[in-house]
């Protein structure tokens, strides 16, 4: 079920924040994240798991409404 889709996000391994997606929030939604400064490294890595609800009754990798866009 969409309700218990969601993401994870990590900064160096260390998780920043974790992100249940609402169905009724489909269009679009915005998060600020704060960042202690001290997790910044030289050579840094955001990193994004993406759960999914979805289980075995998603046949369709090409439906858009199984999408997340990050910008």
């Amino acid at each position: 079920a969409p309700e218990s889709s969601g993401l994870e996000i990590s900064l160096n391994g260390e998780p920043l924040g974790t992100f249940t997606f609402d169905p009724e929030k489909a269009g679009g939604v915005s998060v600020d994240i704060p960042v202690n400064r001290a997790m910044f490294l030289t050579d840094n890595r955001l990193s994004f798991r993406f759960t999914s609800g979805a289980g075995t009754e998603c046949d369709e990798a090409l439906d858009a409404t199984h999408w997340t866009v990050i910008s």
